[in-house]
């Protein structure tokens, strides 16, 4: 709450205001504030705006602003259960059904939300979501989505009925001629996402691959999308919906109707496991996809609601300073945000490019004593490494690396240097980690030395 008792909305309602009446809207303005806030703060700006001024926000900004900026804005100012019975609302009666969109709001929501949505929807309509969805599509497809609409799925894992679900899956598909798709819906639709990763794990068993495979082969069309979509939400709905944004982004052109509604709708769910998942499996991050495939305010806006990591702008502060600024940045980063800098790096970032970061953050002798541990223990040992390190570094290094790999591992490098190899080979690296050449030039045994 704010000074004499008005609350923050009231001051960001107030804000606002002259933005959106003086000549050409402040657009960078409305959307920062918007989006510092939560959804249920956007709620309570609507309310105090509409107090204040006497008329409703959202008609206001749709007024100033437009394109997908505009859509983009007025997606944001609705509830989440308001956004998806607009978004399924729109899929339904529009030019054509947009069964994608029944897909993933259908597949991927809790029983409780797809309730919670049957509810609004006939609020806001006066229409059965059912009956219009089935008014609009037909076939397995329709029955599919109907068993889903029941949000009645099965609770926990029916350890009974594992290896029967797998057996009956294959027998619908794989064992027979044709396709019994009827016990694909009942199955999928009914049964709870814990228990289907375990029959997925029977089937994967039972038939040498995977359901989804089975699934591509065995189906087509609606149902097969479907099928897929709640299998993958049943192994991970941050999977399917990175997946998802993913094929929204790649390629030409942006579906910016799937960016938007998936990044409004999760964005107070699990949009950070959704960037995780997406920096995983495409080894790319969600905020360079979108600042790379958008353009002005309305990438702005999308990459606040994303968060995550500029990777250019990591490697230019970091490469601008000096390791010794590096530690003390890692340092106060901690104090700050009580977090490990290095862990928030590599959980945002991926592939060679975290390998490199990462490395850059480490003090020089941990990335020695690291990389030497990684060569020794690894799968076969990485005698590359070894002779690098361990010829090229002085003798005062060799000592401060001896000591912290025994502080860090609590072994011997030495031992575990010639655990690791052998004969000759092992009898040089030994003496390499003595670090106790001799000084300086010995004139008396040049030639005796050049002899031997």
């Amino acid at each position: 709450r704010c000074l004499h008792g008005r609350s923050t909305h009231h001051f960001d309602a107030a804000a606002i205001n002259p933005y959106l009446f003086c000549p050409g809207t402040n657009e960078a303005t409305i959307l920062q504030l918007l989006t510092a806030r939560s959804n249920a703060q956007r709620q309570q700006i609507k309310a105090a705006f509409k107090t204040l001024h006497g008329k409703d926000l959202v008609s206001e900004l749709k007024s100033e602003l437009g394109g997908k900026l505009e859509t983009l804005i007025v997606a944001m100012m609705a509830t989440p259960v308001m956004f998806d019975v607009t978004s399924l609302r729109n899929a339904i009666k529009g030019a054509g059904t947009n069964e994608k969109v029944l897909i993933e709001i259908l597949a991927s929501r809790t029983q409780n939300e797809i309730r919670e949505i049957i509810k609004t929807y006939k609020q806001e309509y006066d229409h059965n979501l059912e009956s219009d969805v089935s008014g609009e599509v037909g076939g397995h497809f329709k029955e599919m989505l109907v068993i889903l609409l029941q949000a009645n799925r099965q609770q926990g894992v029916q350890e009974g009925t594992i290896q029967s679900d797998a057996q009956a899956l294959f027998n619908a598909g794989e064992k027979k001629f044709g396709t019994d798709e009827d016990q694909f819906i009942t199955i999928l639709g009914n049964r709870s996402a814990e228990h289907l990763r375990r029959v997925f794990d029977a089937y994967m068993k039972l038939s040498g691959h995977q359901i989804e495979e089975s699934i591509q082969r065995e189906t087509s069309g609606g149902l097969r999308d479907v099928l897929l979509a709640v299998v993958k939400c049943a192994r991970s709905v941050p999977a399917y919906l990175a997946e998802c944004l993913y094929n929204s982004l790649k390629g030409a052109g942006t579906d910016d109707a799937t960016l938007i509604r998936i990044m409004v709708s999760r964005s107070e769910i699990d949009l950070l496991d959704i960037r995780a998942e997406f920096r995983k499996s495409f080894a790319t991050s969600l905020h360079n996809m979108i600042k790379n495939d958008t353009t002005g305010d309305y990438c702005k806006t999308l990459l606040l609601l994303c968060g995550g990591t500029d990777e250019a702008t990591i490697l230019q502060l970091l490469t601008a300073r000096s390791n010794a600024q590096r530690q003390q940045i890692k340092a106060a980063y901690k104090t700050l945000h009580g977090k490990d800098l290095v862990s928030d790096l590599k959980s945002e970032l991926g592939g060679k490019f975290e390998t490199l970061i990462v490395a850059m953050m480490a003090t020089p002798v941990m990335f020695d004593v690291t990389s030497l541990r990684n060569a020794i223990k690894g799968a076969g040992t990485d005698e590359k490494v070894l002779v690098e390190i361990l010829a090229s570094r002085t003798q005062n290094e060799i000592g401060e690396i001896i000591k912290t790999y025994k502080k860090e591992y609590d072994h011997d490098l030495e031992q575990d240097v010639s655990g690791d190899t052998s004969g000759h080979f092992k009898r040089m690296l030994v003496i390499l980690l003595q670090a106790s050449r001799q000084q300086g030039i010995q004139e008396g045994k040049i030639q005796s030395d050049a002899q031997v």
